[in-house]
């Protein structure tokens, strides 16, 4: 299943329609992380335990939300790893607001998608998320 099948599967369990104009509150922010994991768990259960070939692997997709400009800066030096032992693979960062600005020059990272913060605004990141990959294919 590629990325864009996941994040597909995302926005159809966690449609939150109780979000007040796509923020989050509290209540909302710890049912998703209780959803997720759920989420997790069950797919793990389900799905054989195998390991991923890792020549196999095409492209990498890396959510950053967290404290964009702090762990853009230091995630730098992974993207350039990634890029000069397998140069055939595409890096794809989805990140907000200064993270975006660190990274639009990069030679390291092929695709920068700018979305809004998923920790306030999910759905509205997922949405732009599932846009970029709809204008990408």
């Amino acid at each position: 299943m590629g990325w864009e099948a996941g994040l597909e599967k995302l926005l159809e369990l966690f449609a939150l329609d109780s979000c007040d104009g796509g923020l989050m509150g509290p209540l909302e922010r710890k049912l998703l992380t209780v959803s997720a994991t759920a989420a997790v768990a069950v797919e793990r259960l389900l799905r054989p335990a195998t390991k991923p070939r890792l020549d196999s692997v095409k492209s990498v997709l890396v959510l950053e939300y967290y404290i964009p400009l702090r762990t853009c800066v230091h995630m730098t030096p992974l993207f350039e790893a990634i890029k000069r032992e397998r140069p055939e693979i595409t890096v794809t960062v989805a990140t907000w607001g200064i993270g975006a600005s660190v990274l639009r020059n990069s030679p390291y990272v092929d695709h920068l998608l700018e979305t809004p913060d998923a920790l306030i605004d999910f759905r509205g990141a997922l949405t732009s998320l599932k846009n970029s990959s709809k204008r990408a294919a």
